[in-house]
Protein backbone atom coordinates (compact mmCIF):
# COMPACT_ATOMS: atom_id res chain seq x y z
CA UNK A 1 0.00 0.00 0.00
CA UNK A 2 1.40 3.75 -0.65
CA UNK A 3 0.51 4.35 2.95
CA UNK A 4 2.91 1.32 4.23
CA UNK A 5 5.34 2.86 1.64
CA UNK A 6 5.38 6.63 3.27
CA UNK A 7 5.50 5.37 6.92
CA UNK A 8 8.04 3.23 6.17
CA UNK A 9 10.42 5.58 4.44
CA UNK A 10 9.37 8.23 6.82
CA UNK A 11 10.39 5.58 9.52
CA UNK A 12 14.71 5.36 8.12
CA UNK A 13 17.03 7.78 8.85
CA UNK A 14 18.40 9.21 5.89
CA UNK A 15 20.62 12.01 4.83
CA UNK A 16 18.44 13.14 2.18
CA UNK A 17 19.87 14.80 -0.77
CA UNK A 18 16.71 14.74 -3.08
CA UNK A 19 13.87 16.81 -3.53
CA UNK A 20 11.62 18.47 -2.89
CA UNK A 21 13.98 20.92 -1.15
CA UNK A 22 12.44 21.80 2.37
CA UNK A 23 13.90 17.67 3.46
CA UNK A 24 11.43 17.20 5.96
CA UNK A 25 10.55 20.88 6.96
CA UNK A 26 14.05 21.75 8.07
CA UNK A 27 14.24 24.83 5.93
CA UNK A 28 10.41 26.04 5.98
CA UNK A 29 8.71 29.34 7.26
CA UNK A 30 8.47 28.52 11.02
CA UNK A 31 5.35 29.86 11.03
CA UNK A 32 3.87 27.97 7.88
CA UNK A 33 5.83 24.26 9.62
CA UNK A 34 4.69 24.39 12.68
CA UNK A 35 0.74 25.06 11.62
CA UNK A 36 1.24 22.25 9.30
CA UNK A 37 2.26 19.85 11.50
CA UNK A 38 -0.53 20.85 13.94
CA UNK A 39 -3.70 20.83 12.01
CA UNK A 40 -2.65 19.16 8.14
CA UNK A 41 -6.01 18.51 7.48
CA UNK A 42 -7.18 22.23 7.81
CA UNK A 43 -5.96 23.20 4.79
CA UNK A 44 -7.44 20.46 2.90
CA UNK A 45 -10.37 23.55 1.79
CA UNK A 46 -12.56 23.29 -1.36
CA UNK A 47 -13.24 27.03 -3.00
CA UNK A 48 -14.31 29.59 -0.59
CA UNK A 49 -14.69 32.96 -1.23
CA UNK A 50 -12.60 34.15 1.81
CA UNK A 51 -9.76 32.60 0.20
CA UNK A 52 -9.84 33.62 -3.19
CA UNK A 53 -10.09 32.39 -6.44
CA UNK A 54 -6.20 30.75 -8.12
CA UNK A 55 -7.49 31.37 -11.71
CA UNK A 56 -8.71 35.30 -11.01
CA UNK A 57 -7.11 35.86 -7.89
CA UNK A 58 -8.28 39.38 -6.04
CA UNK A 59 -7.51 39.70 -2.14
CA UNK A 60 -4.44 36.99 -0.37
CA UNK A 61 -3.85 35.33 -3.44
CA UNK A 62 -3.49 38.20 -5.63
CA UNK A 63 -0.93 40.01 -2.36
CA UNK A 64 0.92 36.27 -2.29
CA UNK A 65 1.72 36.19 -6.31
CA UNK A 66 2.77 40.50 -5.80
CA UNK A 67 5.36 39.20 -2.79
CA UNK A 68 6.46 37.02 -5.29
CA UNK A 69 7.03 39.38 -8.11
CA UNK A 70 8.76 42.00 -5.53
CA UNK A 71 11.35 39.08 -4.44
CA UNK A 72 12.25 37.63 -7.86
CA UNK A 73 12.09 41.28 -9.28
CA UNK A 74 9.52 40.54 -11.74
CA UNK A 75 6.92 42.25 -13.54
CA UNK A 76 3.70 39.66 -12.61
CA UNK A 77 4.32 35.99 -10.68
CA UNK A 78 1.64 33.68 -10.69
CA UNK A 79 1.25 30.89 -8.20
CA UNK A 80 1.18 27.21 -9.59
CA UNK A 81 -0.30 24.17 -7.69
CA UNK A 82 1.03 21.27 -10.77
CA UNK A 83 4.73 21.79 -10.50
CA UNK A 84 6.57 23.40 -13.45
CA UNK A 85 4.84 20.97 -16.17
CA UNK A 86 1.64 23.14 -16.32
CA UNK A 87 3.89 26.32 -16.59
CA UNK A 88 5.60 25.40 -19.26
CA UNK A 89 2.36 24.38 -20.70
CA UNK A 90 0.82 27.20 -20.06
CA UNK A 91 3.98 29.43 -20.75
CA UNK A 92 3.99 27.70 -24.39
CA UNK A 93 -0.09 28.30 -25.11
CA UNK A 94 0.21 31.75 -23.98
CA UNK A 95 2.92 32.60 -26.46
CA UNK A 96 2.08 31.18 -29.58
CA UNK A 97 -0.58 30.03 -32.15
CA UNK A 98 -1.55 26.80 -33.82
CA UNK A 99 0.79 26.32 -36.15
CA UNK A 100 3.86 28.25 -34.56
CA UNK A 101 7.63 26.91 -34.69
CA UNK A 102 9.15 26.55 -31.48
CA UNK A 103 13.28 26.34 -31.34
CA UNK A 104 13.72 23.28 -28.12
CA UNK A 105 16.83 21.56 -27.12
CA UNK A 106 16.35 18.32 -27.33
CA UNK A 107 17.06 18.09 -23.55
CA UNK A 108 13.80 20.22 -22.27
CA UNK A 109 11.08 18.12 -20.62
CA UNK A 110 8.78 15.97 -21.88
CA UNK A 111 6.31 18.16 -20.55
CA UNK A 112 6.85 20.40 -23.67
CA UNK A 113 5.05 17.61 -25.59
CA UNK A 114 1.63 18.34 -24.12
CA UNK A 115 1.97 21.40 -25.26
CA UNK A 116 3.24 20.83 -28.64
CA UNK A 117 -0.05 18.80 -28.96
CA UNK A 118 -2.82 20.81 -27.35
CA UNK A 119 -1.53 24.02 -29.29
CA UNK A 120 -0.68 22.31 -32.51
CA UNK A 121 3.26 23.61 -31.92
CA UNK A 122 5.92 22.70 -34.28
CA UNK A 123 9.38 22.04 -32.62
CA UNK A 124 12.66 22.89 -34.48
CA UNK A 125 14.95 20.41 -32.29
CA UNK A 126 18.14 21.47 -31.92
CA UNK A 127 21.02 18.75 -30.58
CA UNK A 128 23.05 19.71 -27.60
CA UNK A 129 26.59 18.98 -27.33
CA UNK A 130 27.25 15.99 -24.20
CA UNK A 131 30.12 16.36 -21.72
CA UNK A 132 32.46 13.19 -22.77
CA UNK A 133 33.44 11.90 -19.59
CA UNK A 134 30.31 11.89 -17.54
CA UNK A 135 27.83 11.89 -20.61
CA UNK A 136 25.94 15.05 -18.73
CA UNK A 137 24.09 16.84 -21.55
CA UNK A 138 25.18 20.81 -22.21
CA UNK A 139 22.94 23.71 -21.86
CA UNK A 140 21.94 25.02 -25.43
CA UNK A 141 24.69 27.49 -27.12
CA UNK A 142 23.88 30.36 -29.51
CA UNK A 143 26.72 28.31 -32.04
CA UNK A 144 23.45 24.86 -31.47
CA UNK A 145 21.00 26.63 -33.71
CA UNK A 146 20.77 26.36 -37.06
CA UNK A 147 19.86 29.55 -39.39
CA UNK A 148 16.51 28.04 -40.91
CA UNK A 149 15.72 27.34 -36.97
CA UNK A 150 15.48 30.91 -36.65
CA UNK A 151 13.71 32.50 -39.73
CA UNK A 152 10.56 29.93 -39.04
CA UNK A 153 10.22 30.46 -35.40
CA UNK A 154 8.50 32.42 -32.94
CA UNK A 155 9.55 31.24 -29.65
CA UNK A 156 13.06 29.78 -28.31
CA UNK A 157 12.90 27.85 -25.30
CA UNK A 158 15.57 26.84 -23.24
CA UNK A 159 16.65 25.14 -20.06
CA UNK A 160 18.46 26.75 -17.55
CA UNK A 161 20.15 25.39 -15.38
CA UNK A 162 20.10 21.85 -16.13
CA UNK A 163 19.03 19.01 -14.12
CA UNK A 164 22.59 18.98 -13.42
CA UNK A 165 23.19 22.06 -12.36
CA UNK A 166 24.90 23.76 -15.43
CA UNK A 167 23.60 27.22 -16.74
CA UNK A 168 23.76 28.64 -20.31
CA UNK A 169 24.65 31.82 -21.56
CA UNK A 170 21.29 33.00 -21.32
CA UNK A 171 22.68 37.00 -22.15
CA UNK A 172 23.42 35.86 -25.39
CA UNK A 173 20.34 33.70 -26.14
CA UNK A 174 18.25 36.04 -24.92
CA UNK A 175 19.95 39.06 -27.88
CA UNK A 176 19.72 36.55 -30.47
CA UNK A 177 16.14 35.46 -29.98
CA UNK A 178 14.88 39.27 -29.05
CA UNK A 179 16.62 40.16 -31.98
CA UNK A 180 14.95 38.15 -34.60
CA UNK A 181 11.47 39.29 -32.84
CA UNK A 182 11.04 35.98 -31.03
CA UNK A 183 9.78 35.14 -27.67
CA UNK A 184 12.76 33.80 -25.46
CA UNK A 185 10.95 31.91 -23.06
CA UNK A 186 13.27 29.76 -20.04
CA UNK A 187 12.52 26.27 -17.78
CA UNK A 188 14.08 27.37 -15.13
CA UNK A 189 12.69 24.20 -13.11
CA UNK A 190 16.51 23.67 -11.24
CA UNK A 191 16.93 27.52 -10.27
CA UNK A 192 14.44 28.96 -8.12
CA UNK A 193 17.09 29.51 -5.50
CA UNK A 194 19.93 31.13 -7.65
CA UNK A 195 19.01 34.80 -6.91
CA UNK A 196 19.72 34.34 -3.21
CA UNK A 197 23.19 33.59 -2.31
CA UNK A 198 26.41 34.31 -3.91
CA UNK A 199 28.28 31.95 -5.89
CA UNK A 200 25.25 30.48 -7.84
CA UNK A 201 24.71 31.22 -12.17
CA UNK A 202 22.25 34.06 -12.72
CA UNK A 203 18.80 33.52 -12.78
CA UNK A 204 16.52 33.41 -16.03
CA UNK A 205 15.10 37.14 -15.44
CA UNK A 206 18.58 38.60 -15.26
CA UNK A 207 19.48 36.83 -18.17
CA UNK A 208 17.15 38.49 -20.33
CA UNK A 209 14.07 35.91 -20.49
CA UNK A 210 10.56 36.92 -21.16
CA UNK A 211 9.28 34.35 -19.08
CA UNK A 212 10.50 31.78 -16.49
CA UNK A 213 9.22 28.64 -14.24
CA UNK A 214 10.45 27.57 -11.41
CA UNK A 215 10.06 24.57 -9.20
CA UNK A 216 10.05 26.32 -5.59
CA UNK A 217 9.46 22.87 -4.62
CA UNK A 218 12.66 21.49 -5.75
CA UNK A 219 15.01 23.67 -4.32
CA UNK A 220 13.28 25.89 -1.98
CA UNK A 221 10.25 25.25 0.78
CA UNK A 222 7.28 24.85 -0.73
CA UNK A 223 5.22 21.47 -1.00
CA UNK A 224 5.25 19.34 -3.36
CA UNK A 225 4.47 20.16 -6.21
CA UNK A 226 4.37 24.20 -5.78
CA UNK A 227 6.13 26.22 -8.39
CA UNK A 228 6.18 29.67 -10.09
CA UNK A 229 6.30 31.28 -13.28
CA UNK A 230 7.34 34.87 -13.59
CA UNK A 231 7.38 37.63 -16.65
CA UNK A 232 9.70 40.31 -17.29
CA UNK A 233 8.46 43.96 -17.49
CA UNK A 234 8.78 43.45 -21.66
CA UNK A 235 7.57 39.72 -21.50
CA UNK A 236 4.00 39.07 -23.34
CA UNK A 237 0.51 40.26 -21.40
CA UNK A 238 0.13 39.09 -17.62
CA UNK A 239 -3.79 38.36 -19.11
CA UNK A 240 -3.20 36.22 -21.70
CA UNK A 241 -0.46 33.75 -19.19
CA UNK A 242 -3.58 34.27 -16.36
CA UNK A 243 -6.29 32.46 -19.44
CA UNK A 244 -3.36 30.05 -20.17
CA UNK A 245 -2.94 28.68 -16.66
CA UNK A 246 -6.27 27.99 -16.16
CA UNK A 247 -6.81 25.26 -18.61
CA UNK A 248 -3.83 24.15 -17.01
CA UNK A 249 -4.11 24.12 -13.47
CA UNK A 250 -7.15 22.05 -11.92
CA UNK A 251 -9.71 24.20 -10.54
CA UNK A 252 -9.97 22.66 -6.84
CA UNK A 253 -6.54 24.45 -5.95
CA UNK A 254 -4.49 23.24 -3.25
CA UNK A 255 -4.46 25.21 -0.71
CA UNK A 256 -1.78 23.93 1.60
CA UNK A 257 0.81 24.24 -1.77
CA UNK A 258 -0.41 27.88 -2.40
CA UNK A 259 0.29 28.71 1.44
CA UNK A 260 3.70 26.84 1.06
CA UNK A 261 4.42 28.93 -1.62
CA UNK A 262 3.49 32.25 0.28
CA UNK A 263 5.54 31.05 3.12
CA UNK A 264 8.72 30.04 0.68
CA UNK A 265 8.67 33.89 -0.78
CA UNK A 266 8.81 34.62 2.96
CA UNK A 267 11.25 32.74 4.27
CA UNK A 268 13.74 33.56 1.50
CA UNK A 269 12.52 37.46 2.07
CA UNK A 270 14.65 36.69 5.50
CA UNK A 271 16.36 33.69 7.04
CA UNK A 272 16.23 31.60 4.15
CA UNK A 273 18.54 33.74 2.33
CA UNK A 274 21.17 33.12 5.65
CA UNK A 275 20.90 29.52 5.06
CA UNK A 276 21.49 29.51 1.64
CA UNK A 277 24.29 31.44 1.85
CA UNK A 278 25.54 28.81 4.80
CA UNK A 279 24.87 25.93 2.39
CA UNK A 280 26.51 27.47 -0.62
CA UNK A 281 29.59 28.45 1.21
CA UNK A 282 29.62 24.55 3.02
CA UNK A 283 29.07 22.55 0.26
CA UNK A 284 32.42 24.36 -0.89
CA UNK A 285 33.82 23.00 1.88
CA UNK A 286 32.52 19.43 1.01
CA UNK A 287 34.05 19.37 -2.59
CA UNK A 288 37.64 20.53 -1.81
CA UNK A 289 37.41 17.81 1.08
CA UNK A 290 36.57 15.55 -1.64
CA UNK A 291 38.85 16.32 -4.60
CA UNK A 292 41.98 14.16 -3.61
CA UNK A 293 39.85 11.04 -2.30
CA UNK A 294 40.49 7.86 -3.86
CA UNK A 295 37.91 6.11 -5.83
CA UNK A 296 36.21 10.04 -6.27
CA UNK A 297 35.85 11.99 -9.12
CA UNK A 298 33.81 14.96 -8.42
CA UNK A 299 33.46 18.00 -11.37
CA UNK A 300 34.65 21.24 -9.68
CA UNK A 301 32.86 24.40 -10.85
CA UNK A 302 36.31 26.28 -11.07
CA UNK A 303 37.36 24.36 -13.59
CA UNK A 304 37.37 26.02 -17.46
CA UNK A 305 33.67 25.73 -18.14
CA UNK A 306 32.71 24.58 -22.29
CA UNK A 307 32.00 27.01 -24.25
CA UNK A 308 28.35 28.40 -23.91
CA UNK A 309 28.22 27.19 -20.29
CA UNK A 310 28.47 30.23 -18.21
CA UNK A 311 28.55 28.56 -14.83
CA UNK A 312 27.81 25.70 -12.46
CA UNK A 313 25.58 25.72 -9.44
CA UNK A 314 28.08 24.52 -7.06
CA UNK A 315 24.44 23.33 -4.80
CA UNK A 316 24.44 19.79 -6.97
CA UNK A 317 26.79 17.75 -6.57
CA UNK A 318 27.70 15.44 -9.55
CA UNK A 319 29.71 12.45 -8.02
CA UNK A 320 31.58 9.89 -10.28
CA UNK A 321 32.71 6.39 -8.50
CA UNK A 322 33.88 4.86 -11.41
CA UNK A 323 37.23 5.07 -9.75
CA UNK A 324 36.01 2.99 -7.02
CA UNK A 325 34.36 0.59 -9.24
CA UNK A 326 31.18 1.26 -9.24
CA UNK A 327 28.84 2.63 -11.55
CA UNK A 328 26.44 5.23 -11.11
CA UNK A 329 23.58 3.07 -10.61
CA UNK A 330 25.39 0.79 -7.87
CA UNK A 331 26.62 3.71 -6.46
CA UNK A 332 23.63 5.30 -5.42
CA UNK A 333 21.81 1.51 -4.49
CA UNK A 334 24.86 1.23 -1.80
CA UNK A 335 25.31 4.40 -0.40
CA UNK A 336 21.45 3.82 0.46
CA UNK A 337 22.20 1.03 2.10
CA UNK A 338 25.49 1.02 3.61
CA UNK A 339 25.75 4.64 4.29
CA UNK A 340 21.97 5.95 4.41
CA UNK A 341 22.64 8.66 1.92
CA UNK A 342 19.77 9.00 -0.55
CA UNK A 343 20.42 10.87 -3.76
CA UNK A 344 18.07 12.32 -6.38
CA UNK A 345 19.02 10.16 -9.20
CA UNK A 346 21.94 8.18 -10.80
CA UNK A 347 23.12 7.23 -14.10
CA UNK A 348 25.89 4.79 -15.62
CA UNK A 349 28.31 7.34 -14.44
CA UNK A 350 27.67 9.50 -11.40
CA UNK A 351 25.25 10.12 -8.73
CA UNK A 352 23.49 13.56 -8.56
CA UNK A 353 23.24 14.76 -4.59
CA UNK A 354 21.25 17.91 -4.15
CA UNK A 355 22.13 20.35 -1.16
CA UNK A 356 19.64 23.13 -0.56
CA UNK A 357 19.29 25.32 2.56
CA UNK A 358 18.28 22.85 4.63
CA UNK A 359 21.45 21.22 4.69
CA UNK A 360 23.81 22.97 7.42
CA UNK A 361 27.55 23.16 7.70
CA UNK A 362 26.77 20.26 10.20
CA UNK A 363 25.15 17.70 7.87
CA UNK A 364 27.47 18.43 5.41
CA UNK A 365 30.49 17.38 7.08
CA UNK A 366 28.74 13.83 7.99
CA UNK A 367 28.00 13.82 4.49
CA UNK A 368 31.45 14.41 3.63
CA UNK A 369 32.56 11.68 6.37
CA UNK A 370 30.62 9.21 5.03
CA UNK A 371 31.16 9.75 0.85
CA UNK A 372 34.66 9.33 1.63
CA UNK A 373 34.80 6.04 3.66
CA UNK A 374 32.57 4.88 1.09
CA UNK A 375 35.05 5.91 -1.71
CA UNK A 376 37.33 4.39 -0.21
CA UNK A 377 36.09 1.27 1.23
CA UNK A 378 35.06 0.42 -1.87
CA UNK A 379 38.18 1.33 -4.25
CA UNK A 380 40.13 -0.86 -1.97
CA UNK A 381 38.41 -3.82 -2.84
CA UNK A 382 37.34 -3.43 -6.46
CA UNK A 383 38.78 -2.46 -10.01
CA UNK A 384 38.54 0.65 -11.55
CA UNK A 385 35.71 0.97 -14.03
CA UNK A 386 36.06 2.39 -18.15
CA UNK A 387 35.69 6.24 -17.68
CA UNK A 388 34.45 5.99 -20.90
CA UNK A 389 30.71 6.93 -21.34
CA UNK A 390 28.60 5.14 -23.82
CA UNK A 391 25.58 7.79 -25.02
CA UNK A 392 22.72 6.19 -26.46
CA UNK A 393 22.03 5.14 -29.87
CA UNK A 394 20.11 7.87 -31.81
CA UNK A 395 16.70 6.79 -32.27
CA UNK A 396 15.07 10.03 -34.03
CA UNK A 397 15.66 10.66 -37.05
CA UNK A 398 13.52 13.49 -38.87
CA UNK A 399 10.23 14.80 -38.04
CA UNK A 400 7.63 13.15 -40.24
CA UNK A 401 4.02 14.68 -38.25
CA UNK A 402 3.27 16.92 -35.81
CA UNK A 403 2.69 15.83 -32.87
CA UNK A 404 -0.89 16.68 -32.31
CA UNK A 405 -1.31 14.35 -35.72
CA UNK A 406 0.71 11.93 -34.00
CA UNK A 407 -1.29 11.80 -31.33
CA UNK A 408 -4.68 11.39 -32.67
CA UNK A 409 -4.27 9.29 -35.36
CA UNK A 410 -4.53 5.49 -35.81
CA UNK A 411 -1.77 3.88 -34.15
CA UNK A 412 -0.76 0.46 -34.29
CA UNK A 413 2.15 -1.87 -32.41
CA UNK A 414 5.35 -3.05 -34.39
CA UNK A 415 8.38 -4.45 -32.50
CA UNK A 416 11.57 -2.62 -32.65
CA UNK A 417 12.82 -3.69 -36.01
CA UNK A 418 9.91 -2.87 -37.49
CA UNK A 419 9.79 0.55 -36.55
CA UNK A 420 12.85 1.26 -38.64
CA UNK A 421 11.25 4.91 -40.76
CA UNK A 422 8.15 4.63 -39.18
CA UNK A 423 6.32 7.74 -37.10
CA UNK A 424 6.37 7.28 -33.73
CA UNK A 425 3.13 8.02 -31.78
CA UNK A 426 4.53 7.82 -28.40
CA UNK A 427 7.32 9.55 -26.82
CA UNK A 428 9.80 6.99 -25.17
CA UNK A 429 11.34 8.29 -22.25
CA UNK A 430 14.35 7.78 -20.20
CA UNK A 431 14.07 8.11 -16.39
CA UNK A 432 15.46 10.51 -14.80
CA UNK A 433 15.69 13.00 -16.12
CA UNK A 434 13.07 12.95 -18.30
CA UNK A 435 14.01 14.07 -21.80
CA UNK A 436 12.61 12.17 -24.69
CA UNK A 437 14.70 10.15 -27.31
CA UNK A 438 11.86 10.23 -29.42
CA UNK A 439 8.58 12.68 -29.82
CA UNK A 440 5.46 12.00 -31.16
CA UNK A 441 6.04 13.03 -34.74
CA UNK A 442 9.61 11.89 -35.23
CA UNK A 443 10.55 9.02 -37.82
CA UNK A 444 12.63 5.95 -35.99
CA UNK A 445 15.80 6.09 -36.92
CA UNK A 446 17.16 3.23 -39.57
CA UNK A 447 17.79 0.77 -36.75
CA UNK A 448 15.95 1.35 -33.30
CA UNK A 449 17.04 -1.35 -31.67
CA UNK A 450 20.31 -0.09 -31.10
CA UNK A 451 18.68 2.07 -28.92
CA UNK A 452 16.66 -0.90 -27.09
CA UNK A 453 19.64 -2.89 -27.01
CA UNK A 454 21.49 0.10 -24.93
CA UNK A 455 18.65 0.31 -22.60
CA UNK A 456 18.73 -3.25 -21.71
CA UNK A 457 21.90 -3.28 -21.09
CA UNK A 458 22.18 0.30 -18.67
CA UNK A 459 19.29 -0.58 -16.82
CA UNK A 460 18.15 2.75 -17.36
CA UNK A 461 14.25 3.44 -16.29
CA UNK A 462 11.78 4.23 -19.04
CA UNK A 463 8.71 5.42 -19.54
CA UNK A 464 6.94 4.17 -22.80
CA UNK A 465 3.66 2.46 -23.42
CA UNK A 466 5.15 -1.24 -23.23
CA UNK A 467 7.69 -0.85 -21.03
CA UNK A 468 9.08 -4.11 -21.24
CA UNK A 469 10.25 -2.75 -24.82
CA UNK A 470 8.37 -5.81 -26.62
CA UNK A 471 7.13 -3.37 -29.03
CA UNK A 472 6.57 0.29 -29.84
CA UNK A 473 3.52 2.24 -30.71
CA UNK A 474 3.90 3.94 -34.03
CA UNK A 475 1.61 5.78 -36.23
CA UNK A 476 -0.67 3.40 -38.67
Amino acid sequence: MLLDAILAHEGREVLAYYTPGHKNGRAMDPAFRDAYLRHPLAFDLGYMGAFDDLHAPKTIIAEAERAAARLYGAAASFLLTNGSTGGIVAMLLATLGPGDTVILPRNVHRCVMTALILGDFLPAFVDVEVEPSTGLPLPLRLCDVPADSWERARALLVMSPTYHGLAGDLPALAAAARRRGLSFLVDEAHGAHLPFAAGLPGSALDGGAHAAVQSTHKTLQALTPGAMLHLAADGPDPRRFRQALSMTQTSSADYAVLASLEASVRHMAGQGREQLRDAVQAVGAVRRALKDVRGIALPSPGRALPTGVSGVDPTKLVIDFRAAGLSGHQAARLLFEEEAIAAELSTDAFVLLIVTAADTPASLAELTRRLAAFAQRHAAARAPLDAHVSPAPRLAAALGASPREAFFRPQIRVSWSAAAGRIAAEPITPYPPGVPAIWPGERFDSDPGLFRNWVLRSGASIQASDSSLETVAVVA
